[in-house]
């Protein structure tokens, strides 16, 4: 007997918890107006460039007014559809809670890559999709600048850009990549006085494997400032210019 009552209040329990839900997220609720707008954020990989203010001023650039609305007359859908077309947000989530504040929450696309060539300035993400850049603050990324102006330039700097982000050392190393007129790059490293001359992006994971045997197990021995330039270009080879 007490099994049966604890199953019936469990069920009672979980149709209770359902439509709490339901009225929460599905912003139908008469009577009552919205009081406040919370914006969030939501990151999750902690380069957060995208401020809740920014939202809250596109909204007002797009003429959307939330606060004072009855909340059954708020097109949830109609606000996440114009925030999607802010060029740094990728996901938009709307809903009203019974409080009377609607909450609006961002999932900003996360870039791998900063290119900043010309008058083109603009991040690619993780996904490899082109995303527009911040006015108030800027991606802690790998950066590419130089003559990138071709889908296919574009590729490999976004492959390149993932292989350095799973590598905790290149990721931390490697700062920026400078594409040269004839399409072959120069690396340039955080720590050292020195460049890399890397080539055409052919061969990119064997030249990387190369050049971490020589800066890991040969370069701390001599010196890091030994070298003006270390080139990978060929292939098998390592090549030290001493200044």
């Amino acid at each position: 007997m007490i099994k049966k009552v604890l199953t019936i209040l469990s069920i009672l329990l979980a149709v209770t918890g359902l439509a709490a839900l339901t009225v929460c997220f599905s912003g139908k609720q008469p009577n009552k107006t919205c009081t406040d707008l919370q914006i969030k954020v939501m990151d999750e990989s902690g380069q957060t460039f995208l401020q809740p203010f920014e939202v809250r001023q596109y909204l007002k650039q797009n003429r959307v007014k939330l606060v004072g609305k009855p909340l059954n007359k708020i097109n949830y859908d109609d606000v996440e559809h114009i925030v999607l077309t802010h060029k740094l947000i990728e996901r938009a989530e709307c809903y009203a809670c019974p409080s009377g504040t609607v909450c609006l929450n961002v999932w900003q696309h996360l870039p791998v890559l900063h290119v900043i060539t010309g008058n083109r300035n603009f991040y690619i993400d993780t996904k490899g999709n082109m995303a527009g850049t911040s006015t108030h603050s800027a991606a802690n990324v790998l950066v590419a600048t130089g003559s990138v102006s071709d889908s296919s330039t574009i590729r490999h700097l976004y492959e390149m850009a993932m292989m350095l982000r799973q590598d905790p050392y290149w990721d931390a190393l490697i700062e920026q990549i400078e594409v040269k007129p004839d399409g072959e790059w120069t690396l340039i490293p955080r720590a050292g006085d020195f460049e890399i001359a890397f080539g055409e992006p052919v061969d990119m994971e064997t030249k990387m494997e190369h050049l971490g045997v020589f800066l890991q197990s040969y370069l701390p021995k001599m010196g890091w400032d030994r070298y003006s330039q270390i080139s990978v270009k060929f292939k098998n080879q390592i090549v030290g210019t001493k200044k």
